[in-house]
């Protein structure tokens, strides 16, 4: 099942080191839940946060290891750049990025960010 996770994200796991960093649990209502699980896939980190049923299914945000700049986080050194959030959902079995989501929020942004510099630009 971590295969078909990490290969959504795309990720693999061959041939790596897998390190999963000490997590908080809380199990509550049929839901396991966490607020930041950071696996490390060889030296780039790749973090989770949200909830999985005991049904199997999935309502999560998967940090990747990429940033927005193009550059790729890797363990134990200072990022530059926002590093790229997708939500997962499906289940187990089968699990899904929202692509599409991350495109909608990403688009958002740049249009609040043009809006605020051509504001900004008016009222000189």
């Amino acid at each position: 099942r971590l295969a078909q996770i990490l290969s959504a994200v795309g990720a693999s796991a061959r041939g790596r080191d897998i390190t999963i960093h000490p997590t908080r649990f809380v199990l509550q209502n049929g839901f396991l839940r966490y607020e930041d699980m950071q696996m490390d896939v060889g030296d780039n980190p790749i973090n989770f946060r949200g909830v999985i049923g005991l049904d199997k299914s999935l309502n999560m945000t998967v940090t990747l290891p990429y940033t927005l700049d193009g550059t790729t986080a890797r363990v134990g050194k200072k990022t530059r750049g926002t590093r790229i959030s997708l939500p997962l959902t499906g289940t187990l079995d089968k699990p899904r990025l929202d692509v599409g989501k991350f495109l909608e929020q990403q688009l958002k942004q740049q249009l609040e960010q043009k809006l605020r510099e051509g504001l900004e630009e008016l009222f000189k």
